[in-house]
């Protein structure tokens, strides 16, 4: 049979399905023909079976004329999504569908992008008419009015998502010509009266020139990078000043001024205000209301969000005062007698003098953390407070240290004797969190009364409850009508549209409290959980090198290769084609199998299509990828810095798990550090963990579904991603890595971190987590502590900064994996060390540890931190790693903010990554 038979065939087998499933959808056309039709979209929404041959048909045109009544019903359910689903993907196929315009800051929409919306929308065989989106104009009217009028509502719809999403880049605020970003940016200005200082937009390009060039006007800039995300300056000020009296001192040379620039995905967190155009277009075709929508477009322009951005301010100061006597000799010729006894006669002389010389380098870092203080929607307002906590200034002074003395010159020159050397530290820093009144969520959509309340002037602004009683004149016709009747008959099919787009979920939430507001009637929310859109913290997750998840991924994407680098195997045959011998630079190289270009762990820069990835991080390294790859084309080969593509690596990682906590905290679910460090394992072999997944499969659900309520074999048998062909695939089960699939399966449920080779490593998140819990307790839960494992006690009549780390390690199952055993006393950090124990990191060079080799070593969430304030020959005192940003090292810690150990406590406390008092770690990870 050929083709054409075969078409023949299909088309009969079409007519006359549709004929089998009109029978079966008597039900809803009878519901339908009596005007019934929210009763017959529930029927239709049943049956989907129906409704896909339904719409399969529409699109094969080929529908008997008996069936007009249930297509129309079908249509509404099948083409509205379908729409939907277009305009979401031209969005994203374009996407900046909006443009700056830098010198005055509004949006600016291209013509050839609203096109490329309605084309997407027409392709369908639907027209902007038909869909209440196209505007009115006269038969005879110019096309340039024509042009305008078919343009509008899509441009109009689309600039309102824009406004939530964008910058207010000189903080104008809009008119009837111009539309500016509703996101404000701030920094806190304790000088200002309302306390903030109004920050101004420059090219990203001017920002890395601040940053060079050591610029402090980068504290009065924000920007945007390539990749849309927001930009803004840290500071680190050095003083070097010197003198003979530590309260007299002169500046020595420039103050040094470094200039940090941080990274922000701002989207990800204003997301719960943005108002998707989808929203918009399922509003306008329901309530077949297009000014009306053109209405709540004006309240959402109206909209303002106020990013802060809160500098955390840390001094820490170093004065080095020296005693000793000054020595110098020296040889004079003097002339002696007259006449003929008159000669030449050599002196010796010798001084002394006893001297004070001070050093004192001051160092001041600003920290920059932003917070969403303010927010105003058409659907809730919101603002919280910021305070600063103040710690310090705290100090410790050294025992003078005497120093050899130098030895006496033969000749001519100075010396010095009986030196003394005095060391004074002095920290103090200024944080900024919560307050603890912050006021609550309010809800802004208003109650019935409000269209006249606003017109007599009773209320300010009006409401979307009073928009919905407003008559709006409906285009090519001369009637008006309130929206809110054709929202209440088609309310089931709004809430099936916003159902099954997962962007707009919460919206369909706020649509059934606004309908209850409008009709009193019950559609399953009479009241809203404010959690949801309650403002959240900006996190900086912070993966970062010798992280769990980052050495798990690296032994199932390439072993051999993570082993030669950390010197575990010295085999470079096994490695020869992705790394230089001497480890410094990785290589370019190919797989055959997927036919694609790699840098060492897995990082693929081009796929068998011939897809360019990671440009944008190669760009931040000052790299040009795709010259890198004409390179290899070349027959070159292509090296790069082993520095540049382990950044590029952990910023991967990064952003892969900062997007996962946010699809998960933004559906109000809470999901632990080890899961999602699984769903990035996922998410990093295959491009998504089920997270693009729409409906009940959507791997957010499916959590919510079957995890959540013990349901933990369900939850893993139904963990699907999507992969590029399109098709399901369960990434906990299956032959195909089945390895890696189990062990990955062990994290997420167990939380332990497996390699490839069966090895179990510790991650820092646990003990991080459990320790931040003690936060302001005193000693008595850790000098009381009994443990029941049979270590060592070690706990009673001990200083409890070690009782309190040895605690929360033994409490958590680091003792002994990690920490051989519990510590009394801060000097066990020797005994370490001079066991050879790799896990232990020096990097300080105080007393004990004075001239001894040090690690270059970026701590890790976890490890253990000691401290040597200059009072001990190895260490005074010892904590627990939170974090580290790079510059700074974020510390849990016991015995602090007291100098009697009965009435300390636990707190947090920062510090510079290279201050003189932090002398080294116990690296959780090895």
């Amino acid at each position: 049979m050929d083709n054409k038979d075969n078409n023949i065939e299909k088309i009969k087998k079409g007519i006359e399905d549709t004929q089998k499933a009109a029978k079966s959808a008597a039900s809803a056309a009878t519901k339908l023909s009596t005007g019934n039709v929210a009763g017959a979209v529930k029927d239709i929404a049943k049956n989907k079976k129906l409704r896909r041959k339904m719409i399969l048909n529409i699109a094969m045109n080929i529908l008997a004329p008996f069936l007009v009544i249930v297509v129309l019903a079908v249509s509404i359910l099948g083409i509205f999504n379908a729409v939907g689903e277009a305009i979401n993907g031209i969005i994203s196929a374009i996407g900046n569908f909006f443009n700056f315009d830098i010198k005055d800051g509004y949006i600016s929409i291209s013509d050839e992008d609203v096109l490329k919306i309605i084309q997407s929308i027409e392709s369908m065989g639907i027209s902007l008419k038909d869909l209440h989106l196209l505007g009115e104009y006269d038969p005879n009217a110019s096309e340039e009015r024509r042009y305008w009028e078919a343009q509008k509502y899509i441009r109009k719809f689309y600039e309102a998502q824009a406004v939530t999403e964008t910058p207010n880049l000189f903080h104008k605020k809009s008119n009837s010509n111009k539309t500016y970003g509703a996101v404000y940016i701030y920094r806190y200005d304790d000088s200002q009266g309302d306390k903030k200082r109004e920050l101004y937009f420059v090219d990203y390009k001017t920002m890395q020139e601040y940053r060079k060039n050591g610029d402090e006007t980068a504290l009065d800039r924000f920007s945007i990078d390539e990749s849309g995300n927001l930009v803004f300056a840290g500071e680190v000020k050095t003083v070097k000043e010197k003198g003979s009296d530590k309260n007299k001192l002169t500046q020595e040379g420039d103050t040094e001024i470094s200039i940090e620039l941080r990274i922000m995905d701002y989207k990800s967190l204003v997301s719960q205000y943005t108002t998707q155009m989808n929203f918009l277009v399922y509003l306008t075709l329901i309530s077949q209301n297009p000014e009306f929508v053109s209405a709540v477009v004006d309240l959402i322009k109206d909209c303002r969000i106020e990013i802060m951005i809160m500098d955390n301010v840390s001094i820490y100061q170093e004065i080095k005062t020296s005693e000793y006597t000054q020595h110098e000799k020296s040889t004079v010729t003097v002339t002696v007698g007259a006449g003929d006894a008159k000669h030449d006669e050599v002196r010796h002389n010798n001084t002394e003098k006893d001297v004070t010389e001070v050093n004192k380098i001051t160092k001041t870092t600003i920290s920059p953390s932003p917070q969403i203080t303010y927010v105003k929607t058409w659907f809730c307002e919101q603002g919280i407070s910021m305070g600063g906590k103040k710690t310090g200034p705290t100090s410790s002074t050294s025992n003078p240290e005497k120093i050899d003395d130098e030895p006496e010159p033969t000749g001519d020159g100075k010396w010095k004797t009986d030196r003394t050397d005095t060391t004074e530290t002095i920290t103090e820093s200024t944080t900024f969190q919560k307050m603890s009144n912050q006021a609550g969520l309010t809800f802004t959509l208003g109650q019935r009364g409000d269209s006249i309340a606003y017109d007599l002037k009773q209320i300010p602004s009006p409401t979307f409850i009073g928009l919905m009683e407003k008559k709006f004149r409906i285009p090519y016709s001369l009637r008006t009508e309130e929206a809110g009747s054709n929202l209440v008959s088609g309310a089931d099919m709004l809430f099936f549209l916003l159902q099954k787009d997962p962007k707009l979920q919460n919206m369909e939430l706020i649509m059934r409290y606004a309908l209850y507001l409008y009709s009193g009637k019950d559609y399953g929310v009479t009241s809203l959980d404010a959690s949801i859109f309650e403002i959240k913290d900006f996190k900086d997750v912070g993966v970062i090198e010798g992280s769990a998840i980052a050495e798990v991924i690296r032994s199932f994407e390439n072993d051999s290769l993570r082993l030669y680098m950390d010197g575990t195997s010295s085999d470079y045959n096994a490695v020869e084609e992705y790394v230089t011998q001497d480890k410094k630079q990785y290589k370019m190289y190919y797989t055959k199998g997927d036919q694609c270009l790699n840098f060492s762990y897995g990082i693929m820069v081009r796929d068998k299509e011939g897809n360019l990835y990671y440009t944008d991080y190669f760009k931040d390294e000052g790299i040009d990828l795709k010259s890198l790859v004409a390179q290899y084309d070349a027959g070159q080969e292509v090296k790069v810095d082993v520095e540049i593509i382990d950044r590029i690596y952990l910023k991967d990682l990064n952003n892969i798990k900062n997007s996962l906590k946010e699809i998960f905290a933004d559906k109000g679910v809470s999901i632990k550090e080890h899961q999602i460090d699984a769903l990035v394992n996922v998410s990093y072999q295959y491009g998504n963990c089920g997270q693009t997944i729409s409906g009940d499969e959507n791997i957010v659900e499916l959590y919510k579904k079957y995890y959540e309520k013990g349901k933990k074999e369900e939850f893993k048998n139904n963990a699907q991603l999507l992969a590029s062909s399109g098709a399901r695939v369960h990434f906990f089960l299956g032959s195909t890595y089945k390895d890696r699939k189990e062990k990955n399966w062990i994290m997420f449920d167990e939380g332990k971190y497996i390699l490839s080779d069966g090895t179990e490593i510790k991650s820092g998140s646990s003990v991080v987590d459990f320790a931040l819990q003690f936060e302001g307790e005193n000693h008595s839960r850790f000098t009381n502590y009994n443990p029941s494992n049979g270590v060592d006690d070690v706990w009673v009549g001990n200083e409890w900064c070690a009782m309190f780390v040895s605690y929360c390690y033994n409490e958590n199952g680091l003792i002994p994996d990690v920490l051989p055993k519990p510590y009394k006393s801060c000097g066990y950090l020797k005994d370490l060390y001079e066991a050879g124990n790799t896990r232990v990191k020096i990097i300080g060079d105080r007393g004990y540890f004075q001239g001894k080799k040090k690690d270059s070593y970026i701590p890790s969430p976890g490890d253990i931190i000691f401290f040597n304030w200059g009072d001990a020959n190895i260490a005074s005192h010892t904590g627990i790693v939170v974090d580290c940003d790079g510059t700074k090292v974020y510390t849990i810690e016991g015995n602090t903010n007291s100098n009697s150990w009965t009435t300390s406590e636990v707190s947090q406390n920062e510090y510079l990554l290279d201050a003189a008092c932090i002398v080294g770690y116990i690296s959780i990870n090895g």
